[in-house]
């Protein structure tokens, strides 16, 4: 637990100069690190599965967050492309026929899984270019970083010390039923309150809604990519991060906690727009 604690001590600060300081260029060079390693450690899990790495997927998911970010027009050509080069990788590579299904279904949701979320958290940086960013959309991702952070501290700290009920034990048995709850109701009660410093024109019913949403949402990330490291037979996804595994271990609840809030806010806008 100190090594948690040392680690998040490490990597809260970083996040914060990442989101506020850095400019959009470096802010998408830190996404790409995390993308490459975090895509490594996914394609770890999916070769223990039985499936075929198609290397391709790594300058997939670098380039995405980049297009999005200065030439977005060109997005639905790029997935187009992506999905022609996977099938060619499928059709190079594969050697024996039943690992042709799971190997291109695997890489391809790993791009989706990876690539959207990191290229969604992109767009939140306040220099987007375009006039379109904002100190606003900072605060935002940072919104989302503190839910997640609450949720799994909440959740974590709450479930060892009442937890008594299992759920899901056969993708993660150490987590509880009380552990869950307080990984969701901690945010709610927390989140409204800090909102009014980072979103002071959000109503607290969004904020409501945008805890509730981004902490199942988080908590849900985690079941997932312990499901695949239970699958895979390993405990963490690599041993990059002291006390806390691999990235992908890391970043497993913001990898449906953005798109999740991001969801949030189209579907709050196109209701204002009708």
């Amino acid at each position: 637990m100190i090594q948690r604690i040392l680690t998040a001590s490490l990597l809260i600060p970083l996040v914060l100069l990442t989101i506020y300081w850095f400019p959009f260029e470096l802010f998408l060079l830190l996404i790409d690190v995390v993308a490459v390693l975090a895509m490594w450690e996914y394609l770890h899990l999916l070769n223990h599965h039985g499936g075929h790495s198609f290397p391709v997927v790594y300058p997939c998911v670098v380039l995405m967050p980049w297009l999005a970010g200065f030439t977005p027009q060109w997005i639905p050509a790029f997935l187009v492309l992506t999905l022609l080069m996977l099938a060619a990788s499928a059709l190079v590579q594969i050697r024996t026929l039943r690992e042709g299904l799971l190997s291109i279904s695997g890489n391809t949701f790993g791009l989706i899984y990876l690539g959207l979320p990191l290229t969604l958290a992109a767009l939140f940086h306040p220099r987007l270019p375009g006039g379109v960013g904002g100190w606003e959309r900072a605060n935002e991702l940072l919104l989302i970083f503190l839910t997640v952070w609450i949720s799994d501290s909440a959740a974590y700290f709450l479930g060892r010390a009442i937890g008594k009920h299992h759920v899901f034990a056969h993708i993660s048995p150490k987590k509880s039923l009380e552990g869950f709850l307080a990984g969701i109701l901690v945010p709610v009660i927390l989140i409204p309150l800090l909102g009014r410093y980072l979103l002071p024109e959000s109503s607290t019913t969004f904020l409501i809604a945008a805890a509730l949403l981004v902490s199942v949402a988080g908590i849900a990330g985690d079941l997932l990519e312990s499901m695949f490291k239970r699958g895979a037979q390993v405990k963490d996804s690599s041993s990059l991060l002291p006390g806390h595994g691999g990235i992908l271990d890391r970043i497993d609840s913001l990898l449906l906690a953005v798109p999740a809030y991001f969801v949030l806010k189209v579907l709050l806008e196109s209701a204002s727009l009708s």
